[in-house]
Parts: structure tokens; C-alpha cells; sequence
């Protein structure tokens, strides 16, 4: 596995000093126990305290507190000893890069813990780690080898304060990823958070951090609450490796011939993430401030239901994306019509043209590239069906929908459509719901 790029530990200028000269050298800690790495700077001709001050000098650069006295002093040394400073200080992590504690000071890593998923020696440690003061990442990875996934626990060496509108300033988003959600939960309710089933598809990471009440770390009383925070990322679990994220069957050496191809699926996920991020952009600001191509979509029966009616059928949409992205095949079912009106667009080609422009977009084709082929690849009209035996939700989408949705109509008794009013959507079908009931979701920041 890539060595991970947070907390990246913090070097440190050092000289030693002879009676004639002085080497300046930055020394770079390394994993536990083990050595560091030592590299020369430059050597000077100057005696013990000038050597002393220039070190200084590098260390409060390097800290990112200013680089005026370190300019004052390089100015009485030969150019090539400023130039080789400079390289170094440009060559040093950024302070982003560094976990910083509550006193100011960078912490050091103790301590890697591995754990199979869903363990319960993480959860010990969580507590231990609260109970000590001790700072506990926690990340998902997915083997080089075998494809096998299993929780990272790096206990560092202190805890961390922040204001409730500054949590995302501690950990640096990962490059190339999005937050797509952010849990905060007590370490009571850490256990559903950490059998969340992103853990094992998306980057998703978990820490905790004394949160105040307050933005204002000066103020003469304020409470902090000891806080897990859970992020899931936009972005696969290692794409090159986890097959789990791709390939259609749970059993992983199965090829099970179906619709649902891993090609077909990943690009229903691709399709789904489209419409999730459609509605929430307008569902963001008030619905009449911007346009939504999928609300324009929906059926005119539909389009003047209220914003509460919106927010529902997005959390449909993640809920199927998700499935869609796992291939949880029980969980790609459509609960309610308003999900399989999700699963209706979501597979209509105007929405897979969508789908596969975002390939280029988000760098998801040498992905898909590297998916398997089967004989159904591209059946996506068929999706719809696959799962749910029928289409009738297309219905909805005709001038006399309003009539043909209510379950007193003469042809929708004929039919046996049941009841499609815009009213109903978000009513699970008898079938589903045992599975509505059993859901458990922590709240969401």
C-alpha cells in the first residue's frame, strides 16, 4: 500500500558543529522505532551561535511563522548556502500536511493497528484513544494482493481542539476526492457509523476532536464535547484493486450473466450520482433560484410537490446509487415509486450519454475500461425491468397519469398498478417495508 499522505511528520533543522565549521542538516522522522532520515543541508565556516541562529531561523520558516529572519541571516552567507536553504524549506510538507494538537505542537505517530471490518478491538481502541487524550485515525484499505479490505487505525501522539464551523480545516481533504458526507456522532453510536457499507467502496475516513461550541478559542467559557468525525468521499476504494466497487458478484470469482453487468452497473452508478448531484445543487438554494434537469424530468403530475418531497427522492437517489455502486442487487430493488422513477430516468439514453460524458469528467474511463465484458453490455433499457418485473412507473409520464395513478381507476385496477399518486411516491411497497424499518442513519452534519 502507498504510504498515506496524513499526518506527514514534521522535519527539523539541527546543526552540528565542530571547532572550525558547522553542517546544517535536516532530519526527517520516520515510521516508529524506526531511524530518521538525515539530510546535509549545507556546511558553514561560522562558529556555534551563528549556526544555532540559522537553524532557528529554518525551523520557524519551516513551521510557517515567516521567512524575514531567515532572509536577514542568509544575506551575510555565500549564495549557494541561501539557495541550498531555500530549496530546503520549499522541499518541506505543508503545514496542512501536519496533525497538529490543541497546544500548537505537531503530533508524532505512536502506533499502526490493522482490523478486520466491522471489529471489535477498533471500537476498544476508539475508547482508549478518547480516554487518553490520544488522536486515532481511522481509514479503510484495500489490499495490493488479494483485494481484501480491512480498517488502519494511526494513533498519534496528541488530541486536537476546534470550533464547530472549523472541523474540516484539521484533516485536508485528499487530492482528487469530495466530500460527500460528513457524520459526527458520540462514540456510543461509532459502531453503526463504522458498519456504514462506504467503508468498503469509497475513501472514507474517521478521527475525533474536541468540538467547542463556539468559533472563538479565546473565549472565557466555552464547553467542547469529545466528537467522532465520519467523511465519505466521492472517490473509489483503490479502483485498480477493489474489485468489490465493480464486479458484479458478492462471491468475486462468480460471473453471473445478467443485465446487471459490472459495465451496466457501474455506469447506473455513474447515471445515479448524476441525478443526486442535479438535485442537491438545486435543492441547495431556493428551488426557483436555478433549474434542475432532473426535476424537469419528472413527470408534470409530480412537479409541484413541495421541497420536502425533493429532499426525500434525493436520499432515494443515494440510496440507490450506493447500491448501485456495490452491487447489492436486494438494494438496487426500487422500494417506492419514486425510486423506480429514479432507476426509469437514471437508464433512459439521454441520462446514459450523461452518465458516460462524466467518464471523462471525473477520469472514470480507464476504469470502466478495465471492467469485464459481457453479451448485455449496454442493455440499459432493461435495467428497469431486471429489477423490478415490469415497467409500469413509465406510465406516469403520459397526459393521463394523474388518473391512471390512483388504485380507483378502472384501467390502473386492470393493470394492477397500484398507487402511483405523486402523493404516494415516497410510500414503501409492502415489500420493502421491514427494510425501511430496520434502516439506521446517524445524523449528518
Amino acid at each position: 500500500m502507498s504510504e498515506p499522505t496524513f499526518p506527514v511528520p514534521p522535519p527539523t533543522f539541527a546543526a552540528i558543529t565542530t571547532a572550525s565549521r558547522s553542517r546544517i542538516v535536516l532530519i526527517t522522522p520516520a515510521a516508529p522505532l524506526a531511524a530518521p532520515t538525515v539530510t546535509v543541508v549545507t556546511t558553514l565556516a561560522c562558529d556555534a551561535d551563528d549556526a544555532a541562529a540559522l537553524v532557528s531561523a529554518l525551523n520557524w520558516a519551516a513551521s510557517g511563522q515567516g521567512q524575514e529572519e531567515l532572509e536577514t541571516l542568509l544575506a551575510g552567507f555565500p549564495p549557494a548556502v541561501g539557495r541550498s536553504c531555500r530549496e530546503s524549506i520549499a522541499a518541506c510538507p505543508p503545514l496542512s500536511s501536519v496533525a497538529w494538537s490543541q497546544d500548537g505542537s505537531a503530533m508524532t505517530v505512536l502506533k499502526k493497528f490493522y482490523f478486520e471490518s466491522e471489529s471489535d478491538d477498533l471500537l476498544a481502541c476508539a475508547d482508549a484513544a478518547v480516554d487518553l487524550g490520544l488522536q486515532l485515525l481511522i481509514e479503510g484499505e484495500i489490499d495490493d494482493e488479494d483485494g481484501r479490505f480491512r480498517m488502519v487505525g494511526t494513533l498519534l501522539s496528541g488530541e486536537a481542539e476546534t470550533g464547530p464551523n472549523s472541523i474540516d480545516t484539521w484533516w485536508p481533504v485528499p487530492d482528487g476526492a469530495t466530500l460527500d458526507r460528513r457524520v459526527l456522532t458520540n462514540s456510543e453510536e461509532l459502531a453503526t457509523v463504522l458498519g456504514d457499507p462506504r467503508w468498503e467502496t469509497n475513501l472514507a475516513r474517521g478521527y475525533w476532536l474536541w468540538i467547542r461550541d463556539t468559533e472563538d478559542a479565546d473565549a472565557d467559557f466555552y464547553s467542547a464535547a469529545a466528537t467522532w468525525v465520519i467523511e465519505f468521499f466521492d472517490k473509489p476504494l483503490a479502483p485498480d484493486t477493489n474489485v468489490r466497487v465493480f464486479l458484479a458478484d458478492a462471491e468475486l470469482d462468480q460471473n453471473v450473466e445478467t443485465v446487471l453487468t459490472p459495465r451496466n452497473r457501474f455506469t447506473l452508478w455513474v447515471s445515479l450520482s448524476n441525478i443526486s448531484v442535479d438535485l442537491d445543487g438545486w435543492l441547495a438554494d431556493p428551488v426557483d433560484a436555478i433549474s434542475s434537469i432532473v426535476a424537469d424530468d419528472m413527470p408534470a403530475m409530480v412537479q409541484s410537490e413541495p421541497r420536502d418531497w425533493w429532499l426525500a427522492l434525493r436520499e432515494s437517489a443515494d440510496r440507490l446509487r450506493e447500491a448501485s455502486r456495490r452491487g447489492d442487487y436486494e438494494g438496487m430493488v426500487p422500494r417506492t415509486p419514486a425510486e423506480e422513477a429514479l432507476l426509469s430516468l437514471a437508464t433512459r439514453p439521454d441520462y446514459v450519454e450523461w452518465a458516460m460524458d462524466s467518464f471523462e469528467l471525473h477520469d472514470r474511463s480507464e476504469v470502466f475500461g478495465q471492467l469485464p465484458n459481457s453479451t448485455f453490455d449496454g442493455d440499459h433499457d432493461e435495467v428497469l425491468p431486471e429489477l423490478t418485473g415490469d415497467t409500469d412507473i413509465e406510465m406516469m409520464w403520459v397526459d393521463d397519469a394523474p388518473h391512471r395513478s390512483d388504485p380507483k381507476d378502472a384501467i390502473n385496477r386492470f393493470l394492477g398498478l397500484g398507487d402511483y399518486r405523486s402523493s404516494e411516491w415516497h410510500v414503501p411497497f409492502d415489500r420493502a417495508v421491514d427494510s425501511f424499518a430496520n434502516e439506521q442513519d446517524p445524523g449528518d452534519q
